[in-house]
């Protein structure tokens, strides 16, 4: 895909986003990053997620913890909605583990509901809630 796109394009083609490469091929797929894209739009916001990945990665490593293990089981690593809001990490990261954390907690309940026992403390829930609204507006 590489040589088809990148390789193979001439320098008209070629264009970059917020310093990253991308080709436009004469069929109107856009390509960039080892993806084939159907329009500029998708090409776009592709290349913004990517960037605002890097972002939460580098404010991760800046506070020195796991981001993966943050991402998937927040309470590891946070063990209160408090205790992340209190870091030192960015607004948007902090919304994103807040969201992750909240829909594990909602999925902890819906499991309850339906005679499963959970394991989790739901009681974070409103906390959680409460943080994401907080953040939200704020941004």
């Amino acid at each position: 895909l590489d040589d088809h796109y990148l390789g193979a394009l001439s320098k008209a083609e070629r264009q970059t986003y917020r310093g990253t490469n991308y080709a436009r091929a004469g069929d109107g797929e856009f390509f960039a990053s080892g993806r084939v894209f159907a329009t500029h739009e998708e090409v776009k916001s592709h290349i913004k997620r990517q960037h605002y990945l890097e972002s939460l990665y580098a404010s991760a490593k800046a506070e020195a913890f796991d981001l993966e293990t943050a991402m998937r089981d927040p309470a590891s690593v946070f063990k209160t909605p408090q205790a992340l809001m209190a870091s030192s990490l960015t607004p948007h990261l902090k919304l994103e583990i807040l969201k992750r954390w909240a829909y594990d907690e909602k999925t902890l309940e819906l499991a309850e509901t339906e005679g499963m026992r959970g394991s989790g403390s739901r009681e974070w829930l409103q906390d959680i809630t409460f943080a994401i609204r907080k953040l939200e507006a704020s941004l």
